[in-house]
């Protein structure tokens, strides 16, 4: 496999511009999920990234990249832990905002990821 920039380069080249783009802003989120901050003091880890961070709609990473169709995005969040059972302030899943906007795939993956996945409940989810 290549670099992230060559893969990018050879969508261009081929005048897929949707798969370029959805590469760069893979290899961003990867950076991202590997950034480590300072050892804060007291502290055995350097900091990390929060994948469960939220804006001000209460979207965390995982919603947007799902509802954008971001595949690669939705996949490395996952693998980083990302909470799959967050609502946002209007009630809905990473899971429903794929669906809403049509990334079959991408729901797919999410569904079997909230059935069969190993992912606890974590402090993200209330049950109602």
């Amino acid at each position: 496999m290549g670099s992230a920039s060559s893969k990018f380069k050879k969508y261009l080249q081929h005048g897929d511009e949707f798969a370029a783009m959805q590469e760069r802003r893979a290899a961003c989120v990867l950076m991202l999920l590997q950034w480590r901050g300072p050892q804060p003091d007291g502290q055995t880890q350097p900091e990390k990234l929060d994948v469960d961070a939220v804006d001000k709609e209460g979207n965390t990473a995982l919603h947007l990249a799902a509802q954008c169709g971001l595949k690669k995005c939705v996949e490395m969040l996952v693998a980083h832990g990302s909470c799959l059972f967050v609502e946002n302030a209007a009630g809905h899943t990473p899971l429903d905002l794929t669906v809403t906007n049509q990334h079959h795939v991408i729901a797919l993956f999410l569904e079997s990821k909230m059935v069969f996945g190993s992912q606890s409940w974590n402090r993200s989810y209330e049950p109602h």
